[in-house]
């Protein structure tokens, strides 16, 4: 289906925006609200689930009171996340039982020392590298460490995952437990290939898939909002949306994209990458449809910039 305009929420690292866009891709509303990056240590990077909520609706409020005002018909939603941040929540009422561990932190790193499989198997399965920012090793260290994620295991009420499915299942009416390809993909517990939970990953990390959302392509029908009446349509990580900002790119396109990390994509990749350090992504993907992309990352390239402009007296012109 066809819309005549689309409220795009982008849930990043510092801040939630909502960016209302018109059938000629022109952004006609931008409303915005900061959140808090918390370092509670020098590995420990996390935020407060439930403020990022509170940021998602105050944007969509924002957003639905333009719309009314300037009375826009046939309205969608879509909703990108920082990839690789994970977040526990209780499936009674959807309140977080835990921070929101940052794509940023690795407290977790330990968790991948005794781990029982190969790099090499990680890749065929992911086309990743194992890695503590990925979501996998935080899952199991929340299921370890934290006492009210266990206690809502015990209790059958825990849900945990990417942010994105905590997002989601709060945001619609019918409170679905639904995740997107490209954020479960950034667990490392998701198979490229099969599009699906991974038996062998997931018994190494020893996690249980009943625990974790349901993966759906990104373009799905995900129902509808709580208290808007939109529909929302298609979720994505930020990363791999940033790559569709200009419109459709020509195959083998490269796309550099600087926040607060720097991601460098190469569109349209159909390849393996097994003797690359570079990664595979998934960037897009439908019931019938798939594309993916060879990235390269660099976590702390904008933070990097930031840093430099603060301390250095550097100023962008």
């Amino acid at each position: 289906m066809t819309y005549s305009h689309i409220v795009a929420i982008d849930q990043g690292t510092h801040s939630t925006r909502a960016i209302i866009y018109n059938k000629e891709g022109e952004a006609i509303f931008k409303p915005r609200q900061a959140i808090e990056l918390i370092y509670s240590e020098k590995s420990h990077i996390e935020q407060d689930g439930n403020s990022i909520l509170e940021s998602c609706k105050f944007v969509l409020r924002e957003a639905h009171q333009f719309i009314l005002k300037h009375q826009l018909k046939n309205v969608a939603v879509a909703l990108a996340t920082q990839r690789s941040t994970v977040i526990a929540w209780d499936s009674n009422n959807g309140k977080a039982l835990s921070p929101a561990l940052s794509w940023l932190d690795t407290r977790a790193q330990s968790e991948l020392d005794d781990l029982s499989l190969s790099n090499q198997k990680v890749r065929s399965k992911t086309g990743l590298q194992i890695s503590a920012h990925y979501g996998a090793s935080k899952l199991r260290w929340l299921l370890e460490h934290n006492q009210d994620v266990q206690h809502a295991r015990q209790q059958r009420t825990l849900l945990f995952g990417p942010l994105a499915g905590f997002i989601i299942f709060n945001l619609l009416e019918t409170n679905p437990t639904y995740v997107d390809y490209s954020n479960a993909h950034r667990t490392l517990l998701w198979n490229l290939y099969t599009r699906n939970w991974d038996d062998s990953l997931l018994d190494a990390f020893s996690i249980d898939s009943e625990l974790l959302p349901i993966p759906v392509p990104n373009s799905f029908d995900y129902g509808i909002l709580d208290g808007f009446d939109y529909p929302l349509v298609l979720v994505n990580g930020d990363q791999n949306s940033a790559i569709y900002g200009y419109a459709k790119l020509p195959s083998n396109s490269t796309f550099v994209n600087i926040g607060t990390g720097g991601f460098v994509l190469a569109h349209d990749f159909q390849q393996t990458c097994s003797d690359s350090k570079l990664l595979l992504s998934i960037m897009y993907s439908s019931e019938t449809k798939q594309e993916l992309a060879l990235e390269g990352t660099i976590n702390g390239a904008g933070s990097s910039l930031t840093w430099a402009e603060d301390n250095w007296g550097i100023r962008e012109y």
